[in-house]
């Protein structure tokens, strides 16, 4: 149950995320792991990490660059930048 007096607030709060959501998508940003330029092969064929968590995390923590910037989901940014967090390990 919702209390009457607050269901106004997040609703309005609520439409503003699903607003900003579907102009993220109608501009094609980068919405999920799926839409990055690259992807855990690349990773490995590139930088020459083992399959495993650390390819996850980098590529979450380029997920969370890319939705600050989406001008930086260009392969050879990604990269770039998978490098810079890697060497942070």
């Amino acid at each position: 149950a919702q209390n009457p007096e607050f269901f106004k607030e997040r609703s309005i709060k609520l439409r503003r995320v699903m607003d900003l959501y579907q102009e993220m998508l109608e501009a094609s940003h980068c919405t999920s792991l799926a839409d990055l330029a690259v992807n855990g092969n690349d990773l490995i064929e590139q930088l020459g990490l083992k399959p495993g968590r650390e390819i996850g995390t980098i590529l979450e923590r380029l997920l969370d660059a890319v939705i600050e910037d989406p001008g930086l989901n260009i392969r050879e940014k990604l990269l770039e930048k998978a490098k810079q967090i890697q060497s942070h390990f």
